[in-house]
């Protein structure tokens, strides 16, 4: 899925969501950051046993998403 096509499928369906309270997790990559950028945005340390590389297994940063504080 490309960048734009995530981008335009996200945000209308949060804005149309409207009163509701959400919370959601994803990869702490710079397109995240700013795409929830009017979030509120909380890193976690979270532990990855699978992975395709061996040496990438272990702790890596998550991105906690809600539109409540």
């Amino acid at each position: 899925m490309t960048n734009t096509v995530y981008t335009g499928t996200v945000k209308p369906v949060l804005k149309w969501a409207g009163g509701i309270k959400f919370m959601l997790s994803n990869s702490d990559t710079e397109f995240i950051r700013q795409l929830y950028s009017g979030y509120d945005i909380t890193e976690v340390s979270a532990r990855r046993a699978i992975n395709c590389n061996g040496n990438g297994r272990g702790a890596v940063t998550e991105l906690i998403i809600r539109n409540y504080k």
